[in-house]
């Protein structure tokens, strides 16, 4: 998910290419937010090169003002890997309830989006936000929430050229107009998304994809389909969720809370190792996993 921490950095403090090296990071990001890519298939992902990625990626990893950083470097077997540091992570802090979060449309990785001026995807983030709160594909804006004053983002004339980049690039997906709110006569901006884009949006499969790679590491060849993947995550949300709720119900710390993930990820990632090394003498355990406990 977008959520509002991050979207609010989108709006006001990257590029273009960071912008999308902001989304390619949430779309491939495990549980704990950490980004499970290597450097050529992020280049590759965001559309850069490798050597202006590891700039973004230099930007990121430093300290901006009173901004925190957007990546954390971490070390994970043996590699440095980052976490994405913007919102809370799927396995803490998160509430679905009461959270305000945009969903990973399919939109925002398409080679059209990538071609946008940086105020046509802040304008098209603005509408698709909105959507996602309030489960309409069609919203609106008071005009002076997008152009408060001379010195916002936006003035008339960026608006005017975003929509219009919009309408070219994205105008099969999306409409943007303006119009008159009826009792306040207040002018307005309107986005109309196709019917059904609410439920166009990116699944995740950077977890999926950990789990593979640290079977696959053990020696174990053999493919691991979607449905065995699916018993597996749901043990490891079973570890996850055990070794935190009565940790939150107590009021302990965020930061031993962390130290609980931790130790999550490592029990999760050893019983993966584990069964890795026992697939080779017991391939029966594949073709049944939910008749069997794999972990």
């Amino acid at each position: 998910m977008i959520y509002e921490e991050t979207y609010h950095y989108l709006l006001r403090n990257v590029s273009s290419t960071e912008f999308d090296t902001c989304l390619y990071s949430l779309l491939h990001s495990d549980w704990d937010g950490v980004i499970q890519s290597p450097l050529h298939m992020m280049a590759s992902g965001v559309g850069t090169t490798e050597k202006y990625l590891k700039q973004i990626i230099k930007k990121f990893t430093s300290p901006q003002g009173c901004l925190q950083k957007v990546f954390v470097p971490v070390g994970q077997g043996g590699d440095v890997l980052y976490k994405f540091n913007l919102g809370p992570t799927s396995n803490l802090g998160f509430n679905s309830k009461t959270d305000r979060y945009c969903k990973k449309y399919r939109f925002f990785y398409s080679e059209a989006f990538k071609n946008l001026t940086i105020h046509a995807k802040r304008l098209l983030l603005m509408g698709a936000f909105r959507m996602s709160v309030t489960k309409s594909e069609e919203v609106l804006f008071d005009y002076s929430e997008i152009v408060p004053d001379s010195s916002s983002l936006f003035t008339r004339q960026r608006l005017l050229d975003a929509i219009d980049t919009v309408h070219k690039t994205l105008g099969n997906l999306v409409t943007i107009s303006f119009a008159s709110k009826a009792f306040s006569k207040k002018e307005a901006v309107v986005f109309t998304f196709n019917e059904g884009m609410l439920e166009q949006y990116m699944e995740n499969r950077a977890e999926r994809a950990f789990l593979r790679r640290t079977i696959f590491n053990t020696g174990f060849l053999g493919h691991i389909s979607d449905s065995v993947c699916m018993e597996l995550e749901r043990v490891g949300r079973y570890i996850f969720r055990s070794f935190l709720q009565d940790a939150k119900k107590s009021g302990i710390s965020m930061d031993i809370q962390h130290e609980l993930l931790k130790l999550a990820r490592f029990v999760y990632t050893y019983s993966l190792k584990k069964l890795g090394l026992a697939l080779p003498a017991n391939k029966h355990l594949l073709a049944a996993p939910n008749r069997h406990p794999l972990i």
